[in-house]
């Protein structure tokens, strides 16, 4: 975790502020994490991948009818996991395009090992260039000379995007139509679970991060936390708590104290102010989106947008 960002939180537990600061979402995916996650995609209640594999196998034809055919497809999959939910697109670019190179990138090393496993199961031979880190330092500039002569396909799956602050996602979707502006035919893809409408109610919203394995989750980044922040909060004096926020459009997760503590910082042995009763540390905060919200994201970019029968699930795709 960047020191920055460390520093940040100590600082804010030092000055007693009560509603904390964001720990980076990344942290949930460190060590037995993605493995958390993938327990929580059988999960009955969690509707979110029911309704995301839902729209690829009603869209995933349409999704790919872009670029040039006559050339090679680049398909770039951030936080990859298994790589199981970009199957159906790299079997249709297969079928489009002259060429395809798939390009996973995740932080765990075990899910990009399984990711291999399961394109070469599927697409034998299939050119596969992975990294284990995260997409902010695999992605630089030069990353994309290698495959500028072919189309690119950048996909952010899994509403991960929802984690994101709304200052981070702008910033993180203007960062790929700069780079894609010298570009021809490339485009990212992303994701978004749809807020609450006369379609949608709050309560399953409400429901799917209510999960026993959503909570294990949480704990889980409790001690990310503690482990990569070299701090001691006490997880026998949290409880766990969410709720729906209205002006946010998001499901927000917190542990909160339950009663006042002190808590030290490992590398000074220094210990912080005393925190009270009733302190918040947010865990996450999925925002969900409209489709207004996803134009006004990108107002400069062409922006195409499918979605489930029941307004449950969109997927947009921006380019420059």
């Amino acid at each position: 975790m960047e020191n920055i960002e460390a520093e940040k939180l100590r600082q804010q537990l030092a000055d007693e502020v009560e509603n904390l600061w964001i720990p980076s979402p990344k942290l949930k995916y460190y060590e037995a994490g993605s493995e958390l996650l993938e327990v929580i995609l059988s999960d009955e209640k969690y509707y979110l991948a029911r309704k995301e594999q839902e729209l690829i196998d009603l869209h995933y034809k349409s999704i790919m009818d872009f670029g040039d055919y006559s050339s090679k497809h680049t398909i770039v999959d951030l936080g990859s996991g298994s790589g199981k939910k970009t199957l159906p697109f790299l079997k249709e670019a297969l079928e489009r395009f002259e060429g395809v190179y798939y390009v996973p990138i995740d932080t765990a090393q075990s899910a990009i090992d399984l990711c291999h496993k399961n394109v070469e199961k599927e697409f034998p031979g299939l050119p596969v260039i992975s990294y284990t880190d995260s997409w902010e330092i695999c992605m630089k500039n030069d990353f994309y000379n290698r495959f500028r002569d072919t189309n690119i396909t950048v996909f952010l799956l899994g509403s991960t995007i929802g984690n994101f602050s709304e200052s981070d996602s702008l910033a993180f979707i203007s960062k790929f139509m700069n780079i894609f502006s010298s570009m021809e035919n490339s485009r990212l893809v992303i994701m978004f679970d749809s807020a609450p409408s006369e379609h949608k109610p709050v309560k399953v919203i409400e429901d799917a991060y209510n999960s026993e394995a959503m909570e294990n989750i949480d704990w889980h980044m409790i001690k990310m936390i503690d482990k990569y922040l070299e701090i001691d909060i006490p997880l026998d004096k949290l409880k766990r708590c969410s709720e729906f926020d209205y002006s946010e459009k998001a499901l927000v997760r917190w542990m909160e104290l339950t009663e006042d503590c002190t808590i030290s910082y490992t590398p000074e042995n220094k210990k912080l102010k005393l925190l009270r009763k009733g302190t918040r540390i947010q865990t996450e905060i999925s925002r969900k989106y409209s489709q207004e919200d996803i134009f006004m994201i990108q107002k400069n970019a062409k922006t195409k947008i499918w979605m489930t029968p029941d307004y449950y699930y969109m997927c947009a795709a921006f380019q420059p």
